[in-house]
């Protein structure tokens, strides 16, 4: 079995990710985008030091399974436990990929707001929305 060339396992592995039957496959670098989007199907803790390669691989879990919550979920566990200023970071790059995903992870955590990357979300990427009391009129637009 040793004998397959890496492009047989890249395949075994893009179809086994379509097929949602996430498995553990340690073979190989080339290989390694592959494992980090079935460690993602697995909502598995993402390596710290690899923020692009799993975040990106999460988004394609998402996706692939529709399980935003749960997607959301492992974000928002993998924010809370790295160090604040790699969280800010991440929150940085999270905005500016997907800020939808942002504002449902900030939602989580909106119960606790003390964490840092949760304030530097919420004043750089998050508007409080006001209700407009009364209209006015068109003339009197800045």
């Amino acid at each position: 079995m040793n004998d397959l060339p890496w492009y047989v396992y890249q395949q075994s592995l893009l179809f086994l990710a379509a097929m949602h039957y996430p498995t553990d496959f340690k073979k190989g670098v080339t290989l390694k985008s592959y494992n980090a989007l079935h460690r993602a199907l697995k909502f598995k803790k993402p390596r710290d030091n690899k923020f692009d390669d799993d975040f990106c691989a999460g988004l394609i879990a998402l996706q692939m399974t529709g399980k935003d919550s749960h997607f959301e979920t492992w974000l928002w566990v993998w924010l809370n436990r790295v160090k604040p200023p790699k969280a800010v970071k991440m929150v940085d790059k999270i905005a500016l990929f997907a800020p939808g995903i942002l504002i449902a992870v900030s939602i989580k955590w909106k119960k606790n707001p003390q964490k840092k990357w949760f304030r530097h979300a919420k004043e750089k990427y998050l508007f409080p929305l006001k209700r407009i009391k009364r209209s006015k009129r068109i003339e009197s637009w800045e």
